[in-house]
């Protein structure tokens, strides 16, 4: 079924012949990454109702099928009519608004009637959320003369206020109730009214400083500020602690900032009287707005600058070394990284709430990079004494996702598309065995060749086809119903080319090899029967689901060794168990140790711990890693102990994507030093895979 929001989005395409996505943007409000996601729920919803999806044709935009225009959607206008049933973190967030813009008395009632719940349910309710808020030293209290307040520092209080409206916000219809809550507490201007006179404001602030920021964000941060003006107005004493305002104003000189500036003209426009607490704080407000383009670089001064640059530099460095993916235009990936890293920076500063809505996607979409990228920002926390959010290191994985799509490494599924010119029946009959063979994939409904060459192939990465095609993309043509040996070839085929897998199936070879030892009757049938093998065998490598850490670290592949001469032969040693298997070639390890002469101990990468590895186009057969264990540490730098390793790791990567979960579950295992301490103190292979399988999952 239908959300709410994806229903409302959905009546809006209705209205238009043809819409683009940049007019629904600028129509709904919505973010464009808001629009894709719900599109897909609509084209969900309309496949499971057998309709045909919307299709985003190139000089059309959006184009829905006539059938879907005229048929009556029963399912959709429920949705469209039916009231959003609140989460009890929902009603909790409620529960804080209406309290945070209380002016008067304000008894159990008014969240009886707001919410719809019994007197008893209200009353636990409101306890719950009075132990929720302690985790911010806010308290819910209760007095005859007042009703419910909130008691706690100001900053606090807000902060509080700030998360619930960004939690709100970003519900299907977010605004509606942001806007039922704030009427029904006055009786001077609306919501809506508000909003839009603050969000004006914000664009002339764009205009004057010529600077642009993120719509949504900048819509997200006004629809806050309705609340927050009214409380301001309401002559509520800002009470902001001392030592926090010295801080932000002599140590971190946030008043010398670009972001100053702009918060007393906004302070101006919005005819709010303010002492310098409300000015620090609307200034951190804007501090940690993000800004489109490069902008942002004017906004910290030279000294924070120069400690976020080291950020960067390595974040990019451990990524790098973790992800063996060299980035081909670095100073690029920097410029954009700092767009995003210092606005984060900010809001970990001043803790300022973040909500992301789409991290539960993210996880799901890029869990090997989400870790990856968490592992990262290890840097970044001890330098500010910080635990950074998962919804932060959300944001901060999109941002690498996307760059990296830029880069041509592709770190989430590969979409697919199948053009096939006959029937239902048939076309569904190959999509079912596509989808068997390559479940990895996700797979945009099967196309007619007409409709084919209506369609934006941006967002496709891989085309199936049963007959030729003309098209940029990656490009299959197969017949309607595949035999096991057709399935064999495709196989080839679409590993060699997604994934650089060196994948032959040599069947001739292996009949010769039966035919020296033993008569052969069926030979049509043995063929058959060991493609079946081999297809059964391969897929369930190689499909599509990346290997785990034990996939690749088999005890084979562990070694103890009392010490080695140096670092030289520390990787030669550690390397020699991938030699043997004909994983790797040995100019791979000739590559590994030209790397580190080149660029320095960067594979060190944690105390104690170094990952040695190159370019797979240096040497790298097929993927793999090994561990060499030594009782006696080796220094990558002669004299430093701080490049002193006692765990050799060698990785072999084939790509820049099939290895990610087994470094995602690696640097798990590395995050806890308790880990490195055990394996440093291991004895056995046995301890060693022990801990590494604890973490393969």
């Amino acid at each position: 079924m239908l959300d709410q929001r994806a229903a409302q989005l959905f009546q809006t395409i209705l209205k238009y012949k043809f819409i683009t996505m940049k007019q629904l943007e600028s129509i709904t409000g919505m973010s464009r990454r808001m629009i894709q996601y719900d599109l897909q729920k609509i084209n969900d919803w309309l496949d499971d109702h057998q309709l045909a999806p919307i299709r985003n044709r190139r000089g059309y935009g959006l184009v829905v099928d006539e059938k879907v225009n005229t048929i009556k959607i029963d399912g959709m206008k429920t949705v469209l009519n039916q009231g959003y049933d609140l989460s009890e973190e929902e009603r909790l967030c409620v529960i804080y608004l209406l309290i945070f813009i209380q002016n008067d008395y304000l008894p159990l009632q008014q969240f009886i009637s707001t919410l719809r719940l019994s007197r008893n349910t209200m009353i636990e309710l409101i306890k719950r959320a009075g132990s929720h808020s302690m985790y911010r030293e806010v308290s819910i209290n209760y007095d005859r003369r007042r009703g419910y307040f909130l008691s706690g520092s100001e900053w606090e209080i807000r902060n509080l206020a700030r998360e619930s409206v960004s939690k709100i916000y970003h519900l299907a219809s977010g605004m509606e109730l942001l806007a039922q809550l704030y009427n029904s507490n006055q009786h001077g201007k609306k919501f809506f009214e508000v909003f839009i006179d603050i969000h004006q404001k914000l664009t002339q602030i764009e205009d004057t400083h010529q600077i642009k920021y993120v719509e949504d964000n900048a819509k997200e941060l006004a629809a806050y500020l309705v609340f927050l003006l009214f409380r301001i107005n309401a002559c509520t004493k800002s009470d902001f602690p001392r030592h926090i305002i010295h801080y932000y104003v002599q140590h971190l000189c946030i008043e010398k900032t670009q972001a100053s500036e702009i918060s007393k003209m906004f302070i101006r426009l919005l005819g709010v009287t303010s002492d310098q607490d409300e000015h620090v704080y609307f200034t951190t407000l804007f501090l940690g707005l993000q800004l489109k383009e490069d902008h942002l670089m004017r906004q910290s001064l030279p000294e924070e600058r120069e400690k976020l640059d080291e950020i960067a530099n390595q974040m990019i460095r451990r990524f790098e070394q973790l992800s063996s993916i060299t980035l081909k235009n670095r100073d690029f990936f920097k410029k954009n990284l700092m767009m995003h890293l210092e606005p984060c920076y900010y809001r970990l500063i001043f803790d300022t709430p973040v909500y992301n809505p789409y991290l539960k996607s993210i996880k799901k979409e890029y869990l090997d990079l989400f870790f990856i990228v968490r592992y990262c920002l290890k840097h970044m926390e001890k330098l500010i004494h910080k635990t950074i959010s998962d919804d932060e290191i959300g944001f901060l994985t999109l941002h690498f996702a996307s760059i990296l799509k830029d880069e041509g490494v592709s770190v989430g599924k590969k979409s697919a598309l199948i053009v096939c010119p006959n029937g239902i029946g048939i076309s569904n009959m190959l999509k079912q065995q596509l989808m068997d063979l390559f479940p990895d994939m996700d797979w945009a409904p099967v196309v007619s060749v007409k409709e084919f060459s209506q369609i934006d192939e941006a967002a496709i990465d891989l085309i199936f086809s049963t007959v030729p095609l003309k098209t940029s993309k990656s490009l299959f043509v197969v017949k309607p119903i595949l035999s096991d040996m057709n399935k064999v070839k495709l196989l080839e085929r679409v590993n060699a080319e997604t994934k650089g897998l060196p994948i032959h199936f040599q069947i001739e070879k292996v009949i010769q090899a039966v035919k020296n030892f033993a008569e052969i009757r069926d030979e049509v049938g043995l063929y058959e029967a060991i493609g079946n093998v081999l297809i059964s065998t391969v897929t369930g490598i190689y499909q599509g689901v990346s290997p785990m850490l034990n996939d690749l670290l088999f005890k084979d592949e562990i070694q103890f060794k009392d010490h080695v001469n140096d670092w030289k032969e520390a990787i030669q040693v550690a390397a020699q168990p991938l030699l043997d298997r004909d994983f790797i070639q040995p100019s791979y390890v000739n590559a590994m140790i030209e790397t580190v002469e080149n660029v320095g101990p960067y594979i060190v990468i944690t105390p104690h711990v170094a990952i040695p590895h190159a370019r797979p186009e240096r040497g790298v057969n097929q993927l793999g890693m090994s561990l060499l264990h030594l009782a006696h540490p080796v220094e990558f730098v002669e004299g430093n102990q701080e490049t002193s390793a006692s765990i050799i790791i060698v990785l072999a990567a084939v790509d820049n994507k099939t290895h990610l979960k087994a470094l995602r579950q690696l640097t798990e295992l590395l995050g806890d030093d308790e880990n490195i301490d055990e394996m440093i103190r291991a004895s056995s292979v046995e301890e060693i895979s022990q801990i590494i399988e604890k973490y393969s999952h």
